[in-house]
């Protein structure tokens, strides 16, 4: 590598951080205004409302009440004159005695230039670097259906410049709400959803004895989600972000996308930016029932994105591109019946079959419910087995022949028993690709109830 003076990597590296560079500011540690994914920088950043991409929590931690029973995705980026950006996130459920709502993520972002000579070659080796480490817990509230989540994030932030070091822990906090999903047409329908955070929030950030604050940012935005499950989709949002002692400005960004396969997106900001004007992306996507490399990839219940972005050139720097690859659950989420409970015994003339709502968290998805009701446990037990080894698909378990086999929409259902006996039934929520997921916990998905018969 040619070698070059430090002083001149040093100036790349702050402009490579540093979002509004043309004015001068008190706030510091630039690195921390930027969105990590490949998909988030092709929409402009314009994130505060976004409810199905995991990077979302860098923006508005509020979106982790959304995320999927589990996802990981990891980016990277390659910049001017050897500057790079990676980061890795993964989030998941956490399984609670009575709740599965409340989610966690955690994410890793890194930036850096690698090691470089100096001139003159007397002076060491020296680089720049800023770490990001995260903590996320999100929860959706279900007395609003699922439909406005909450969430907080914690950070641990380092920041390296040649031999000067400073850290610092930082907290993010947001909101974010969803309506329903409209259907306009038979083929065209549309959510909409509306989020404001308040990140980078904590005290300055120390490199000697003089502190520099932290860029906190205000975000306001919507997202407007429109198309149908099984044909086009699109996205459009729109951000206001304002940083302390910059001017607020806009951010737009959009998603065009094909039969959940193939997606282009676009962005602009109108912030005063020497890297950010039009950014520009494109994505595949892969699942088992839509696009799969055989049996094992993406994995059955399972779907794999990857993402492209670059950034338009500008006065001072070429293009830049980044990359990035998720891979997440994509059938409903889990669920535990209610009623009756496991093993009661009861005479009334109706039985109430309930159960704890399901989620899908594919914006246009819906979720209808499958009761199987029988004598016979191993019956039950056997349904589940085969769909489960991937020997059956749901519509051969509708077509089982059962004492109650059913489909409803609601979270319960009605049942006459027709003799006394001992019942066995479970519930599976499906979605509008029948995928499966049995109502139950670890512990087991079928459960018994007897009626009409004397105990012992």
């Amino acid at each position: 590598m040619k070698k070059t003076n430090i002083n001149t990597y040093l100036v790349l590296f702050i402009l490579a951080t540093c979002l509004q560079s043309v004015a001068q500011v008190r706030s510091g540690s630039a690195f921390l205004k930027l969105l990590p994914g490949a998909r988030a920088q092709s929409m402009a950043g314009s994130y505060a409302a976004i409810i199905d991409d995991p990077h979302a929590l860098f923006a508005n931690p509020g979106s982790v009440g959304f995320m999927r029973q589990w996802q990981w995705s990891m980016s990277y980026s390659k910049w001017i004159a050897d500057i790079y950006n990676a980061s890795f996130l993964f989030g998941r459920t956490l399984q609670l005695p009575r709740s599965n709502g409340l989610r966690w993520g955690v994410g890793f972002v890194y930036q850096g230039v690698p090691e470089f000579n100096n001139d003159p070659p007397a002076l060491p080796a020296a680089s720049a670097n800023d770490f990001t480490a995260s903590l996320s817990l999100g929860h959706p509230f279900p007395l609003f259906s699922h439909r406005l989540a909450v969430g907080a994030s914690a950070k641990y932030f380092k920041s390296t410049l040649a031999q000067f070091t400073a850290s610092q822990f930082i907290y993010d906090i947001g909101v974010i709400a969803k309506s329903r999903c409209y259907q306009i047409t038979d083929s065209f329908e549309s959510v909409l959803s509306l989020g404001a955070a308040l990140c980078q929030n904590g005290r300055d950030l120390k490199f000697h004895e003089l502190g520099t604050p932290l860029p906190k940012t205000m975000r306001l935005g919507f997202a407007l989600y429109m198309g149908n499950h099984h044909q086009w989709q699109w996205v459009l949002s729109t951000d206001y972000v304002k940083v302390r002692d910059e001017s607020g400005y806009l951010a737009i960004g959009g998603e065009v996308m094909y039969r959940g396969l193939v997606a282009v997106n676009f962005g602009l900001d109108f912030g005063n930016d020497l890297m950010n004007k039009l950014t520009l992306g494109a994505g595949i996507r892969m699942d088992h029932v839509g696009l799969a490399l055989g049996q094992a990839f993406p994995g059955r219940h399972n779907s794999f994105r990857i993402d492209f972005a670059t950034l338009d050139e500008s006065d001072f720097f070429s293009r830049t591109y980044r990359g990035t690859v998720t891979h997440y659950s994509s059938r409903p989420e889990p669920f535990t019946p209610k009623t009756p409970a496991n093993g009661d015994s009861l005479s009334t003339p109706t039985i109430v079959l309930s159960w704890n709502p399901s989620t899908d968290f594919d914006v246009f998805d819906k979720i209808e419910y499958r009761v199987f009701l029988d004598h016979d446990s191993v019956k039950i037990a056997e349904l589940i087995h085969t769909y489960q080894t991937a020997a059956s698909d749901a519509l051969e378990l509708f077509e089982t022949e059962l004492t109650f086999n059913e489909t409803t929409i609601n979270s319960q259902i009605d049942f006459q028993p027709p003799t006394a006996s001992d019942y066995f039934w479970a519930v599976a929520a499906v979605d509008r690709d029948n995928q499966l997921c049995f109502g139950g916990r670890k512990s087991g998905h079928v459960f018994h109830f007897r009626w009409g018969v004397k105990q012992d």
